[in-house]
């Protein structure tokens, strides 16, 4: 999964997101905050997408709401904020708790090929 922000290009590997499921960095000298739920199946590597890897799916966003910034951790099914104790989904809406009903500011970031995409930006930073 890749992020492009303020000059800065970074790659964030799938065994990572899936490791940790939360990301918080910066990109470009912003805070980012990146989502990773398992779940979804690649069309690339089966005869049918039911039998694909589960390569999961992945939202990044802007981790403020009204000035204030949020620190979020994964749960079984969503994550969640420490700040609130609200309850976000992977699109980066809080579907309960006192933020229900607000949105995270959404960070374009594509689900590239590694070879693409390093061939036109080869000094991404990769995310360890």
């Amino acid at each position: 999964m890749t992020v492009s922000l303020g000059g800065e290009d970074v790659a964030y590997p799938y065994t990572v997101l899936k490791q940790r499921r939360v990301i918080r960095d910066r990109v470009g000298g912003k805070s980012i905050v990146v989502f990773y739920q398992a779940g979804t199946r690649s069309a690339m590597d089966a005869g049918s997408v039911a039998d694909g890897f589960d390569l999961g799916a992945s939202g990044v966003f802007m981790p403020e709401v009204d000035g204030r910034t949020l620190n979020f951790k994964a749960t079984a099914s969503d994550f969640v904020d420490a700040e609130t104790g609200s309850h976000w989904n992977l699109l980066g809406q809080a579907v309960a708790g006192p933020m229900a009903g607000r949105q995270l500011d959404p960070v374009v970031h594509g689900d590239d090929f590694w070879f693409e995409w390093a061939a036109f930006k080869p000094a991404t930073r990769i995310y360890r």
